[in-house]
């Protein structure tokens, strides 16, 4: 009896530490990709404290920022990095950058699907419309 309940305690413990490690590669690769994105971004825009910091354009709707805002105040309260107001390196400008998914969102309010249709992002991205 007692050696069998080692043993079942033993597996438990090897399917734990297989778990763990899977779990610290998983992360791993999440932040190399996550940095591979932020490497598209003009350094002036990604550099200290603009990763999870919420910038606006002047330019825009009052309601174009209210609904960015929100979008950028969820993220935050997740826990996940979030980049407003993104400029890459090619010039193209995203309203939102979430790295870590390489996911855009891009707020529809003030963006018609002509022009966002011939952004042309620098990476293999999924672009989110947001009304």
């Amino acid at each position: 009896m007692y050696k069998q309940s080692s043993i079942i305690k033993m597996k438990r413990q090897q399917t734990h530490v297989k778990k763990r490690a899977e779990k610290e590669q998983y992360n791993k690769k999440i932040e190399k990709y996550s940095n591979e994105a932020l490497q598209e971004v003009r350094i002036s825009n990604r550099s200290g404290s603009h990763l999870n910091c919420f910038r606006c354009n002047v330019h825009d709707s009052d309601k174009h920022i209210c609904k960015m805002f929100e979008i950028w105040l969820e993220h935050r309260r997740l826990g996940i990095p979030i980049l407003t107001e993104a400029i890459f390196n090619n010039g193209e400008r995203a309203d939102i950058l979430l790295p870590k998914t390489r996911e855009i969102i891009e707020i529809m309010c003030s963006e018609t699907e002509e022009r966002l249709n011939a952004k042309n992002y620098p990476f293999p991205i999924r672009v989110v419309k947001v009304k």
